[in-house]
């Protein structure tokens, strides 16, 4: 069975991604014999396009290390980073009861992610990782080109000029695109991949028909074709969790495919101060995973790692950093070797701006009226006996948070701490 869905993770700085179901038929292996002889990924691209200078790696990590740093420094200011490091953190259990998670923190300590696609058996190799190894960036002044160079060709009844296209709109690596090939020497799987708009609707990514890229969402909150923002870089990359052993969290792959959109907006307001991730989840395994938990991890050094303060609004779904006084660090002095932000204190927040779309289906008395618990809510029936049946399809929310403590001070109970390494962190599921 191969599920997909998407959440959308917004992370913004402040002064005081649905649920399809899609058969396919594999045969049923194990992880463990399914597992490639892939390297680790190394790839990294900071994007710089806002108030925000945001690294991107390719191995379901982000900002490491030290490296998600806003305000963007002017001329002759020192750079001081909100977030020490990030990471994706997805589990579940199948049908057997068995728990599949994969994971990321440090690198330092194991990681369970690879660059690049799964095949149709939740497979890959080490040319795939190389060759997906790989972050696609595009600029948003060239789609903007782009598009304002189709619509005058068609206005003129003319053939739009492919040897016009910007490059990186040319060979952006959306399903079919059969430019691909000459700018990288490898073929692209045939699969969705790279959002984009399709002005024909032939299932095929062709810019010279006036195709163009765009972020891959439901198609009602970030799509632009009707003259909607278009965001000032959009950045491309693929990981997975089963092209090689998992030294983080264990041997039980999920055989997941993670494809993200990274991107943010170049404005005079507060979108400017925020950066977002689209992250398109492709069970590829043999059977579903049932209970399933989506994570960002983060480990939030606002500046001085030492003084920072950490909370959740519940209502609003979000995840926020804070410093414990009006001064960051020491006098404002540099912490441990770390640049601070002195007295110019910003907020950091973390939102799922939007989850995935999530079936609920209820239990019903034998006159197949639902039932409802002593607090009037509707009681929600067993996956396992789901059978098929759907009731409503919500959008998924943050459902937990919670914190580990830096355990290396010594002050903190051991539940409290991270079992891998003493730092302080975020934890939010989704």
């Amino acid at each position: 069975m191969k599920n997909v869905f998407k959440i959308t993770v917004l992370i913004l700085l402040l002064f005081l991604s649905d649920w399809i179901n899609a058969k396919s038929h594999k045969s049923f292996r194990s992880n463990e014999s399914m597992l490639g002889d892939c390297v680790r990924p190394t790839r990294q691209y900071d994007m710089k396009v806002n108030n925000v200078r945001a690294r991107l790696l390719t191995g379901g990590d982000l900002f490491s290390e030290g490296q998600y740093i806003t305000p963007a420094p002017g001329e002759g200011e020192l750079p001081v980073s909100g977030i020490y490091a990030a990471g994706v953190w997805m589990g579940g259990v199948d049908r057997a009861k068995n728990i599949k998670l994969s994971a990321v923190t440090y690198r330092s300590v194991g990681f369970d992610y690879f660059a690049g696609p799964l095949d149709i058996n939740g497979t890959s190799d080490a040319d795939i990782c190389r060759q997906w190894d790989k972050i696609f960036t595009v600029n948003g002044k060239n789609i903007s080109q782009h598009i304002v160079n189709y619509k005058k060709a068609v206005t003129e009844n003319q053939t739009l000029k492919c040897e016009d296209i910007p490059e990186d709109v040319l060979y952006w690596p959306a399903q079919g695109n059969p430019y691909f090939w000459e700018e990288f020497g490898w073929s692209l799987p045939n699969q969705p991949l790279a959002g984009y708009w399709d002005m024909n609707d032939d299932g095929i990514y062709d810019p010279c028909d006036g195709d163009y890229p765009m972020i891959d969402d439901r198609g009602d909150c970030f799509g632009y074709h009707e003259g909607l923002l278009i965001p000032a870089e959009i950045n491309y990359f693929i990981f997975n969790d089963n092209s090689g052993p998992q030294t983080l969290s264990g041997s039980s792959s999920m055989q997941m495919e993670f494809q993200v959109h990274a991107y943010a907006y170049n404005t005079s307001d507060e979108l400017n101060d925020m950066t977002f991730f689209n992250y398109k989840l492709i069970n590829k395994a043999a059977d579903d995973l049932l209970d399933c938990y989506f994570g960002f991890w983060v480990d939030p050094d606002l500046g001085c790692y030492a003084d920072d303060y950490i909370g959740c609004d519940p209502e609003l779904g979000m995840a926020y950093m804070y410093n414990e006084d009006a001064w960051d660090g020491i006098n404002g002095t540099q912490c441990a070797g770390t640049n601070t932000y002195e007295i110019d204190i910003p907020i950091i927040g973390i939102d799922y701006v939007k989850g995935p779309l999530v079936s609920k289906v209820f239990k019903r008395d034998v006159n197949g009226d639902i039932l409802y618990d002593n607090n009037g809510k509707k009681l929600l029936m067993d996956p396992d006996a789901f059978s098929g049946k759907q009731d409503t399809l919500v959008e998924g929310k943050m459902s937990s948070f919670t914190y580990m403590e830096n355990g290396s001070i010594g002050m903190f109970p051991i539940p409290s701490t991270d079992p891998k390494r003493g730092k302080k962190m975020v934890f939010i599921a989704i």
